[in-house]
């Protein structure tokens, strides 16, 4: 019987080793690709979005019932990435004791408020944005409306909230959305919480459109990326606004990306400057390190958010003595 050696024996497995490290390389990089080709789409999308919103001003939908008034409410605005600062000004309030009464979200703040008015635990929002791969939630296809389908994202939401509507909230809601037939805003408070958080994120040509009702929807940031003016018609009578767009670029500006790039931050600054003289207390983090498309910085978004409120507290807290005044003075009246 012929003899082995040991060298020969072990070539094989040396052989399967080396296909494997070769496939692992190459899963690395497609994942990489995918990456990119991503948050290249992602931005183009906001950006085309952005000017479409410049060009038609953004025509508002019909009136918004108002059934009561709302003391305060918090209003957060959209920002992709950005909008990990609003958990962390969520923590800084909730832990000074300032409890809106209102919470009014566009796109990443619908998602974020939504939870949050749902009664989910500021924590456990904040270890979900720290532990989550939001690429594994990415459902893609090529046929459809948008390149990425909801269905993935979709399933995670529901295991928190299931099928809650807008009655079984724990803080009255509002997610802001746009029809794409109309240009028109939606503002959706009724019906399922979680198909209105996703509409209010579709951003237009990556997600698919969200049908509600007779409207087909996508991203609220088109209309309304800082919705105070939405929770203004809903009935608040003072407004916290927390805007997380990216501030504009000081220097190395290089390429002609980056002129596009700053081209859009113009944009979105000139309307969230506009949008926040409608408020009573604006906060802004300083997001200077951070960008649309990095989703694993969660800590450092968190951490900006919660410095920017408190830096804000004196305001906010002369802000809930006059509320409380008012409130007062108007008991008297009665």
């Amino acid at each position: 019987m012929p003899q082995v050696s040991p060298c020969e024996r072990v070539a094989p497995d040396r052989r399967v080793m080396g296909l494997q490290k070769i496939l692992v390389i190459q899963s690395k990089r497609e994942g990489i690709m995918m990456l990119s080709l991503f948050r290249k789409l992602l931005f183009i999308a906001v950006l085309f979005g952005l000017l479409f919103w410049s060009v038609s001003k953004a025509r508002s939908g019909p009136p918004v019932k108002t059934p009561m008034r709302y003391e305060l409410a918090l209003v957060l605005g959209g920002g992709a990435a950005l909008g990990y600062a609003h958990l962390g000004v969520l923590k800084v309030l909730e832990g000074n004791g300032v409890h809106p009464d209102l919470i009014v979200g566009t796109s990443i703040g619908a998602i974020i408020g939504g939870n949050y008015a749902a009664g989910i635990p500021i924590e456990t929002l904040i270890a979900h944005a720290q532990q989550i791969n939001i690429f594994r939630l990415l459902h893609f296809k090529i046929l459809g409306l948008g390149f990425i389908s909801w269905e993935k994202t979709e399933a995670y939401f529901r295991t928190n909230l299931d099928h809650k509507t807008f009655a079984d909230l724990a803080i009255p809601f509002a997610a802001v959305a746009t029809d794409l037939y109309s240009g028109e805003e939606v503002v959706l408070n009724s019906g399922d919480v979680v198909e209105a958080m996703l509409a209010s994120a579709s951003v237009p040509g990556i997600y698919t459109p969200v049908k509600i009702g007779e409207h087909l929807l996508v991203d609220g940031g088109l209309v309304d990326d800082l919705p105070v003016r939405a929770a203004r018609k809903l009935g608040a009578r003072y407004v916290i606004a927390v805007d997380v767009h990216h501030p504009l670029i000081r220097e190395s500006i290089k390429t002609p990306l980056d002129v596009i790039r700053q081209a859009f931050y113009i944009l979105h600054q000139n309307y969230a400057e506009n949008a926040g003289k409608l408020a009573d207390v604006v906060i802004r983090p300083d997001l200077h390190d951070l960008s649309y498309t990095k989703f694993s910085a969660a800590n450092k978004g968190i951490e900006v958010g919660a410095a920017a409120a408190r830096k804000k507290l004196p305001e906010i807290r002369a802000l809930i003595q006059k509320i409380s005044i008012d409130s007062s003075n108007r008991t008297g009246k009665k």
